[in-house]
């Protein structure tokens, strides 16, 4: 049973048809947790030895995956895990503030600005092209700063998924502005796994009796052949 349970948590980072990065950094912690559970049931010297030379090598090989922006603001981001992910307080702020940044780039970038503080301009043909410039960019800048902030702290604040549920289609429909950023960070594979199977199946594309495709003509096969879902 213990087998089979450790073959289906190594199959859910193989996926390709569903988010799988920000799997990683909750995998790492409940590896901890469950190790350092066990740790407390020893009482031989050799196995506690095993023990520590364990954590050691998850501290060199794995660690710093939380430390990483992409897995760090796609855990985040997953509605599943969010701060509960996290092993580390600094790296769960610290994705946070990322998270705001991503935000206010965003909203920058569209012309998002929400008017939730009243702010009373001078009517200079509509529009403070003298001296007084700096107060409209300013007060946009301010806007758009306690909008990406207001927006994170209404996403972290709300329940939890379950772990069943699809994150992407609770983004889309409660949190629109953190969704577009989901498309860009979740999209990531967890593991080379989908790498491996895309080399697999381009090694049948290119053949003995096929082999004077070009680049680019091989590239466009690959992705029709990883992609023919959408297509037909």
């Amino acid at each position: 049973m213990a087998s089979r349970r450790n073959k289906l948590n190594i199959l859910i980072f193989s996926g390709a048809e569903y988010v799988s990065i920000s799997l990683v950094i909750p995998c790492i912690k409940g590896i901890i947790l469950k190790l350092q559970a066990v740790h407390k049931t020893l009482s031989y010297p050799a196995a506690i030895s095993f023990y520590e030379t364990i954590i050691k090598v998850i501290d060199e090989k794995i660690m710093h995956y939380e430390q990483r922006t992409i897995s760090k603001v796609a855990t985040l981001i997953d509605p599943r895990f969010k701060k509960v992910g996290f092993r580390s307080e600094a790296n769960y702020e610290d994705s946070v503030h990322v998270l705001q940044n991503l935000l206010a780039a965003q909203l920058k970038a569209s012309n998002h600005t929400k008017t939730n503080v009243n702010v009373t301009h001078l009517n200079t043909n509509n529009k403070s092209n003298g001296i007084f410039s700096f107060i409209d960019s300013s007060s946009q800048s301010s806007t758009i700063s306690v909008d990406n902030i207001i927006l994170v702290r209404n996403f972290l604040s709300c329940p939890n998924i379950n772990l069943l549920e699809e994150p992407m289609h609770y983004l889309k429909t409660r949190h629109p502005e953190i969704y577009l950023i989901a498309l860009k960070y979740l999209c990531t594979p967890g593991s080379s796994v989908p790498v491996e199977r895309l080399f697999s199946a381009t090694g049948y594309i290119i053949s003995d009796r096929r082999n004077r495709l070009s680049p680019k003509n091989v590239q466009m096969l690959s992705f029709l052949n990883k992609n023919y879902k959408l297509v037909i």
